[in-house]
């Protein structure tokens, strides 16, 4: 089953657009990347059980320029490798499986028939909405 996770998007005023989603959208920080050297933040809602359902993941542009995308989450590793043949069969690949360590785990990403990328990963802490 694959499970709606999270948007990214980028900023160019990082700070500014956490404090605007924090207070306009009620969000909190779920996830501050910054901590291990990372230039994300993701927000979202809190839960009973501390794991979010999805988030909102900000990219601070000034330290590196990486692209907006929706992320979707597969059951196992398996999937996603079966997803990344698929992808290259089509010819849709936009980044192969990677492992990009903790709180992110496996990703690969896509390109729809409109330009935009869709990732789709394994091993996020995160529920996702169906």
């Amino acid at each position: 089953m694959i499970k709606f996770t999270h948007v990214a998007i980028h900023s160019s005023s990082f700070d500014d657009s956490i404090f605007f989603y924090k207070s306009w959208c009620d969000l909190d920080i779920i996830n501050d990347r910054r901590i291990y050297g990372g230039n994300t933040v993701w927000l979202g809602y809190p839960t009973n059980n501390h794991i979010p359902n999805f988030v909102l993941v900000i990219y601070d542009i000034s330290k590196t320029f990486l692209v907006n995308h929706l992320g979707f989450q597969v059951e196992s590793l398996n999937k996603l490798k079966d997803y990344e043949t698929k992808a290259i069969n089509t010819n849709i690949l936009y980044k192969p499986v990677a492992n990009n360590g903790k709180d992110v785990g496996y990703t690969m990403s896509v390109k729809d028939p409109g330009d935009n990328i869709v990732e789709f990963t394994y091993g996020q802490n995160l529920t996702g909405i169906n």
